[in-house]
């Protein structure tokens, strides 16, 4: 409300915006309808009902001439929301346009200019090698992105790749092998499922990381390289800080950059946004045109993705290369199962109100005020749950 007075006061110069004021009313209007504050209610409608009658006495202006230009206006949060949400996708290949993974991605991007290594916690499918490819990227290092997966490859195994060899070492090392990290100097190596290491592997991990040197197994040499280290794991946050199964001083090393990524299921709008952006893909690979019946979007949007974005995206990969060109994809043709147990109660109770929501307006034909009613909530409160879900 304050903020329509302002585009409407004197103070406003060249920003003043009759229009735009109004807009900030509707808003507050809502905003307090849904708080029940009947004061706050109370005045906003006077101030509308004022400039009502205030449009009704001005007399339609002259139109303008090519030489005269509207006034700058004040970028709104819808622009400058796209704005970060391009950014987010150039930088990191993020498709998002959550603030909160926003500003988690800001965080990061300050994180990737310190140099310092960082660890990024999230359940299988989040995006945590976009991550690190991201910090890569941003960190200006110019040497090579080298991923590793430490749960695939036995300790013997990794432990040569990560810090190399000499010849006669162990048997099978008929010559010397340079590790990732040695090789990777001026670049970055990131270490995905680091919780899978062994506990001594772990050990020589966190010598490397306090001193900036290899030792070769089986050599007596150090040598001094400058790789930034990125890990990554699905483990739960309290389980690392425990030290179960993961050596707590190596977490604690790793603590001052902890990224924690948020499930798809937490990300509301950006599932009905990732639908959109993966048909689009999918449908131009394989050549198709392929539309989804409200329903069948609906029922994406309503799902807990327990496999997060990589899930989702082999899901709508898969209706595309089975679904029927020109055709539409009901909501018959998905294979969903909702057999997963939440891990919270907010997040059952946030499920259990999606889907109860997708039902009501699929009932009401999408009439939202009929939907409201059968939820028992006000017209106003049922839309920004429905913004807030993602649900069309």
């Amino acid at each position: 409300m304050a903020y329509g007075d302002w585009l409407r006061g004197p103070h406003a110069g060249e920003y003043a915006d009759p229009p735009g004021g109004r807009e900030a009313y509707v808003a507050a209007r809502e905003h307090f309808e849904r708080m029940g504050a009947l004061g706050k209610l109370a005045e906003v409608e006077e101030r509308l009902a004022q400039r009502n009658v205030e449009t009704a006495v001005i007399q339609e202006p002259p139109a303008l001439t090519p030489d005269l230009r509207r006034p700058p206006r004040r970028p709104r949060g819808e622009s400058e929301l796209e704005r970060r949400a391009t950014w987010a996708r150039e930088a990191f290949g993020f498709v998002t346009r959550n603030k909160l993974v926003l500003g988690l991605l800001e965080e990061v991007c300050k994180l990737a200019r310190s140099g310092s290594s960082i660890l990024i916690l999230g359940e299988s499918g989040t995006g945590k090698e976009l991550i690190a490819q991201g910090v890569h990227k941003l960190s200006g290092r110019t040497g090579n992105f080298m991923p590793i997966n430490c749960g695939a490859l036995p300790r013997e195994v990794i432990e040569s790749e990560l810090f190399g060899h000499v010849m006669g070492s162990f048997t099978g090392a008929a010559r010397d092998k340079v590790g990732l990290f040695e090789s990777c100097s001026g670049g970055t190596v990131f270490l995905d499922e680091i919780a899978e290491m062994s506990f001594d592997l772990q050990s020589r991990l966190l010598r490397f990381l306090e001193t900036g040197e290899v030792r070769r197994v089986g050599s007596n040499k150090n040598v001094a390289v400058d790789t930034l280290v990125i890990a990554a794991t699905n483990r739960e946050k309290t389980i690392l800080e425990s030290g179960e199964k993961f050596r707590a001083d190596l977490y604690y090393r790793l603590a001052h950059a902890v990224v924690v990524l948020p499930p798809l299921r937490r990300r509301g709008e950006d599932i009905d946004l990732l639908v959109t952006h993966f048909l689009g893909e999918a449908c131009e690979r394989h050549d198709k045109r392929i539309v989804l019946s409200a329903a069948a979007r609906n029922r994406l949007i309503a799902y807990s993705w327990p496999g997060n974005v990589r899930q989702l995206r082999a899901t709508v990969n898969r209706l595309v290369v089975l679904g029927i060109n020109d055709r539409e994809v009901g909501a018959e043709a998905l294979q969903l199962d909702d057999t997963r147990a939440p891990v919270s109660l907010t997040e059952e109770l946030e499920q259990a109100e999606r889907r109860r929501i997708v039902e009501a307006v699929a009932r009401a034909n999408g009439v939202r005020t009929d939907a409201a009613k059968s939820l028992g909530m006000s017209r106003t409160t049922l839309i920004a749950k429905m913004k807030r879900y993602g649900i069309q």
